[in-house]
């Protein structure tokens, strides 16, 4: 299938454009005005700020119309089809609007500040009802109506967040008549606060607020709070695939085996926030599927050969002593980039105890070591690890959420275990935000012939809408839909030999520049689709934009690449130029004897060692809050952690824009999108 939207002519366009904005804005509204009993428009929660104005974004829902979304927001339709150009066209569901904050409302920057102090954050769970909140939090239901407007008693959604106010939550002062030896029970000072408690201790925070029930109202001068006393930690160590762990302090390994929402949105000065070197050991357990008791197994039975009577010979095969399960080799990997970083980091000053545990990728293993008392005395958490399935991790996710412990998704792009847990940490960047990064781009040259190809798979088709719905909603800022230079070719998989160069031939500019996005991951279609670029690339100025996937290709004609300036996001890259790379380079081959392919797990394995465990020896105790704006210097990656809700866990979206030169080069270009954040919806 084949489909092109051609660019109008400029003249006589320009004359007009005012006359048929008013038709077409008459067109609309006249529709909208008719209709009795629109659906009822949701009033969107998402605020930001463009060119220092604020904005609501809104999602068109099927049944919307102009009047009706005019008439939630109290904003006239004139004023918002001047903001949204792109609904001259007409209005259609999942379009992303701005909507402009007429009347006089506060600054909701200054808003947000404003409510940190004041109201506690609650996510509306099952069975739940805003009785339930009254009895839970000790307000008052009109309280409760009152801080949160439209709310409907009858109807809240499982998901909300509701606002308590916390003038009316506060922490009994306590006398513990009866003392327990396990803890030092300390009488609040002014101007104390838990960090400095905990510093003075030597006791995480996230420990003190356990022993103390969380202490929902903060500290209070005269109260007295229960501090746990240190106490050792044990374990037993066993060797994984010849790791040498001399210079870590001590590695742990065992065999088989609700938030406050308002204390998340603190804003902490994190330049303020130090220790002293070796005053705290971090516990970091690190959750990985090594199957020990596959590499236990050093014989196999052979049956490959048949006696004179036809019948199999099995035989007893001794394994080489060098062998190891093959699904072991990415997490040994893993872990031996991640022993690398440590070292690094006990060297500066930082002491660690390393737990590591074999998770062979099953549930009951992983619930039988959330249930060891010394779980809880850990600082932060890394993995499990998950493809398709997540469930091990958000069993992890939910223990960790629960006692306050920073948790880390290593390897999952899966963003859906952030939701709702905002100790939950993910690291690989997503693929819709990498269409989002896409759309930001070739909306850069809305001057040029845009060319998007995809192969029309069905199960691919919502990331194609995705993107689209983005591109249009970002190129409507500066033109009007019709103006737009952008082609569309579809090839469908039951026509596999449809005449691809004469059809991308038709879709290209001989006058302007073209800019074609191949929108697949396969890499058959893809490698076609390219060496057929190739070839017109003779007569046409073309410059191929792909995705991140394709970097692993291993049959495609990389030539192609170098000749149409190939242009891809990806949040992974190599420069054999930098000294820290040659360093951690020299340092694996002295301990391990080998070198780490370009896409091992080793690489990942020590830059998530490595930022998360910086944080503690920059930040200390308090380092969760300021891991989301932490820098470190990694060897392969970089992390931006951003998310979707107050109550959610933080996600990486840090993309580069990555380059391959006719001089058979990849280099990083220095381009950054705008500063503008739209919140779109997950698909």
């Amino acid at each position: 299938m084949f489909r092109m939207n051609f660019r109008l002519p400029e003249k006589g366009l320009k004359n007009m454009r005012h006359v048929l904005s008013l038709v077409m804005l008459v067109y609309l509204i006249l529709p909208a005005m008719s209709q009795v009993e629109p659906v009822r428009v949701e009033k969107s929660v998402n605020r930001v700020m463009i060119d220092g104005k604020p904005y609501y974004i809104h999602i068109v829902r099927p049944g919307e119309t102009l009047y009706s979304i005019s008439r939630a927001y109290e904003v006239s339709q004139v004023e918002i089809s001047r903001e949204n150009p792109v609904i001259m066209m007409g209005l259609k569901a999942d379009m992303v609007l701005k909507i402009p904050l007429i009347h006089s409302e506060p600054d909701p920057r200054q808003a947000y500040q404003d409510s940190l102090a004041n109201f506690i954050y609650h996510r509306m769970e099952p069975g739940q009802t805003v009785y339930y909140l009254s009895r839970e939090y000790q307000v008052t239901v009109d309280d409760i109506i009152h801080y949160n407007p439209g709310l409907s008693i009858d109807d809240i959604p499982v998901g909300q967040v509701i606002r308590i106010p916390r003038k009316t939550f506060l922490s009994p002062v306590e006398d513990f008549s009866q003392q327990l030896p396990e803890y030092i029970y300390h009488r609040v000072k002014r101007r104390e606060t838990l960090s400095s408690l905990s510093r003075k201790y030597h006791v995480p925070v996230r420990l003190i607020r356990q022993a103390n029930n969380g202490l929902p109202g903060g500290l209070r001068a005269g109260m007295v709070i229960r501090i746990p006393r240190e106490e050792p930690v044990t374990g037993t160590m066993i060797g994984v695939a010849a790791v040498d762990s001399a210079a870590v302090d001590s590695v742990f390994t065992e065999p088989g085996l609700g938030s406050d929402y308002e204390e998340l949105m603190l804003i902490r000065e994190c330049r303020s926030l130090s220790i002293s070197p070796g005053r705290k050991r971090v516990n970091v357990a690190l959750f990985l599927p090594f199957y020990l008791e596959a590499n236990d197994e050093r014989s196999y039975i052979d049956s490959s050969e048949v006696d004179q009577r036809g019948e199999k010979i099995y035989r007893t095969i001794e394994r080489d002593p060098n062998w190891i399960y093959p699904r072991s080799y990415n997490y040994i990997e893993f872990y031996e980039g991640a022993l690398l970083a440590v070292n690094r980091l006990v060297e500066q000053g930082l002491s660690v105890n390393l737990y590591v545990y074999d998770t062979e990728r099953d549930s009951a293993t992983v619930r039988a070591l959330l249930d060891r008392r010394d779980m809880r005395n850990m600082d932060l958490i890394i993995g499990p690890v998950f493809t398709s399935y997540p469930s091990n991790f958000q069993m992890v996710a939910r223990f960790a959420g629960d006692h306050r412990i920073p948790v880390v998704s290593p390897l999952s792009p899966n963003n859906q275990v952030l939701q709702g847990n905002p100790y939950v940490f993910q690291v690989q960047t997503t693929l819709t935000s990498e269409l989002d990064m896409l759309a930001r781009y070739m909306a850069k040259f809305r001057n040029t012939n845009l060319v998007l190809v995809h192969e029309g798979d069905s199960l691919r088709m919502h990331q194609v809408e995705y993107f689209k719905r983005n591109l249009f909603n970002r190129l409507s800022f500066q033109s009007f839909a019709h103006e737009i230079p952008f082609k569309e070719v579809q090839y469908e998989r039951r026509h596999p030999a449809l005449d691809t160069v004469n059809t991308l031939e038709h879709a290209l500019s001989s006058q302007l520049g073209n800019v074609v996005l191949v929108l697949s991951e396969d890499e058959p279609f893809a490698t076609r689709v390219v060496s057929n670029l190739y070839n017109l690339s003779k007569e046409y100025d073309i410059k191929l934009v792909g995705m991140s996937a394709w970097q692993r290709f291993e049959n495609i004609d990389l030539d192609a690449f170098f000749e149409l300036h190939l242009r891809l996001f990806s949040s992974n890259f190599i420069d054999l130029n930098e000294r820290d790379v040659l360093e951690f380079l020299a340092a694996f081959r002295e301990r391990y004897h080998t070198e780490p392919p370009p896409f091992s797990f080793a690489w990942d394995g020590y830059d998530i060692m490595s930022y998360f465990l910086s944080s503690f020896l920059k930040y200390g105790e308090d380092c969760y809050y300021c891991l989301p704006s932490h820098q470190e210097d990694l060897l392969h990656t970089e992390y931006y952690f951003t998310r979707q809700d107050l109550s959610d866990g933080f996600e990486n979206r840090k993309f580069w824009l990555l380059q391959y030169t006719p001089e058979l080069t990849i280099r990083k270009l220095d381009w950054e999108p705008e500063d503008v954040r739209f919140i779109l919806p997950r698909y």
